[in-house]
C-alpha cells in the first residue's frame, strides 16, 4: 500500500505548521525524523536539504521502504498527494503488468526450446 512520507525537522518552522495543518485535516502520514543522526546518510541519498519534504512509500514485506516519488520542498496538498499516489499506483502496476508479460514470454520460449530440442534428439 502507499503511503506519504513526510520528512521533517524539529527546526523547521514551515515543517511544524505544515504537520499540524495534516494533523487537523486528519491526514494520515509518516512521519520520517531529518534530526536523527542514524537518518543523515539516507537524508544525503535523497538529496534533501530543505523541508519538509514529501515522499510517496511502500513498505516491502521486510519493512524496507520503496520511494516511488518526492515532491520538491514545501507544503503540498492532501489532494496533490492522493493525485500523485494515484498515478504511481497505475505506474505501479503497469510496471509489474510489463515483468509479468515478460516472465510468461520466457516460460513460453523455454518450452519452446525444451520441445525442440526434445524432437531434434527423437529424430537424430
Amino acid at each position: 500500500m502507499l503511503t506519504a512520507r513526510i520528512v521533517t525537522s524539529d527546526s523547521c518552522p514551515k515543517c511544524k505548521f505544515y504537520i499540524k495543518a495534516l494533523a487537523r485535516q486528519k491526514y494520515k502520514f509518516e512521519k520520517y525524523d531529518a534530526d536523527a543522526k542514524a537518518n543523515q546518510k539516507q537524508l544525503d541519498e535523497w538529496r534533501i536539504t530543505n523541508m519538509p519534504v514529501v515522499q510517496i512509500i511502500e513498505n516491502k514485506d521486510n519493512g524496507d521502504p520503496i520511494v516511488w516519488f518526492q515532491f520538491g520542498p514545501g507544503q503540498v496538498s492532501p489532494r496533490a498527494i492522493e493525485v500523485k499516489k494515484t498515478m504511481v499506483m497505475k505506474q505501479r502496476e503497469k510496471k509489474i503488468n510489463q515483468q509479468e508479460k515478460l516472465r510468461q514470454l520466457a516460460l513460453q520460449k523455454e518450452r519452446s526450446d525444451a520441445e525442440a530440442k526434445a524432437k531434434a534428439e527423437k529424430e537424430g
